[in-house]
């Protein structure tokens, strides 16, 4: 996105103001002025919401340009100016849901700035769902997202902008989550890198020629519907959609995975067998999934926790002979991201133990 890239060019002393950047044509870029995403509207900017329009970026429509702002613009207030001013009650229950968004960070000034789990947030974005995607690591990022609850509640402000990006914050992490159950409920690769994902490299038409259309439940849930591409309006030869006709889908649910973050015990992802040996050497015993819980390695590593620990301290965890503590060693690694990290979670996945 255009603030990565602009830190990108000034770690490396680039000013676009002063210096000409050499950009050449990508998929990416041949792929510019459309969406892949945003509200579904109709041919007057009407969401599913009666009196609710949207237009531009936030529309599933074309982008990126003024053009559709205009366009789309123009055809939404030509459509509401039929409407008469609301004059009716707003219900109270979401007056006070909208008041406790806005304002809630006002209660704890000195909370964690927003600025801070912002790029928290952002990082977790950037590190499981851009592609290459997969199911475990959308999975991961689920986890985390909903582990960032806590801490956008406990955020603080002191001024009316701090607000506003308070509340940005939470509006940020509700659209990662819809990026990324999107994501893990299209098992294909399509879009070349926009949705690459290594576990379904192929693309399938027959299941996935279809939009995703997300909807609330009325138990708040995300829901999703796969709805069939309609026929293009100019005819292409030898081409008809396939993919069938709508199917709802329902929630979405993440992986069974080993997952990172703080625990008392290392993730459980399936009980091993016991394995027994013979009683006559001393130097072997039988082995239990219990044994690897309640190891003291373990112990330590949770302690080594709390002190926000430099890779080297982590390394021997790293390579510890027991399954169970390698695996809480790459949980604490994501989680602390100290430097070096990539390399070393690099090293990790080629781990012979599927747990780890």
């Amino acid at each position: 996105e255009r603030p990565t890239r602009g830190t990108f060019h000034a770690g490396r002393g680039h000013d676009y103001r002063t210096h000409d950047i050499e950009m050449h044509i990508s998929e990416i870029g041949l792929c510019g002025g459309h969406s892949a995403s945003g509200v579904r509207v109709d041919d007057h900017a009407r969401t599913t919401v009666p009196r609710l329009y949207a237009a531009g970026d936030l529309a599933c429509v074309p982008h990126n340009y003024m053009i559709g702002a205009f366009v789309f613009g123009d055809l939404a207030g030509a459509d509401a100016a039929q409407y008469k001013p609301y004059e009716g009650e707003l219900p109270q229950d979401q007056l006070r849901d909208a008041h406790e968004l806005v304002y809630r960070p006002l209660r704890h000034p000195d909370g964690p700035p927003q600025s801070q789990v912002e790029y928290k947030l952002r990082r977790f974005v950037n590190d499981y769902v851009a592609p290459p995607k997969s199911g475990a690591r959308l999975s991961l990022a689920l986890e985390a997202f909903e582990r960032m609850r806590a801490d956008i509640a406990e955020m603080g402000a002191r001024t009316p902008h701090e607000l506003m990006r308070c509340a940005e914050v939470t509006f940020i992490r509700d659209c990662a989550e819809m990026a990324a159950r999107a994501s893990l409920a299209r098992t294909e690769s399509r879009w070349g890198l926009y949705h690459d994902r290594t576990d379904h490299p192929a693309r399938d038409d027959d299941s996935w020629f279809h939009h995703l259309d997300l909807h609330k439940s009325p138990s708040g849930s995300m829901e999703f519907t796969a709805r069939p591409v309609a026929p293009y309006l100019v005819p292409v030869p030898d081409f008809a959609p396939t993919g069938g006709g709508s199917r709802h889908l329902g929630e979405v649910h993440p992986e069974s995975v080993a997952t990172a973050g703080a625990r008392d015990a290392a993730p459980v992802a399936s009980a091993p067998p016991s394995v027994t040996v013979p009683a006559t050497d001393p130097d072997r015993r039988e082995l239990d999934h219990t044994d690897a819980v309640t190891s003291p390695r373990l112990l330590e590593l949770l302690a080594l926790t709390e002190q926000e620990p430099e890779l080297g301290s982590l390394l021997p965890y790293l390579d510890d002979p027991s399954p169970a503590v390698r695996r809480s060693a790459v949980g604490v690694l994501t989680e602390t991201l100290p430097p070096g990290t990539g390399l070393a979670l690099a090293t990790a996945l080629r781990d012979p133990h599927g747990d780890v």
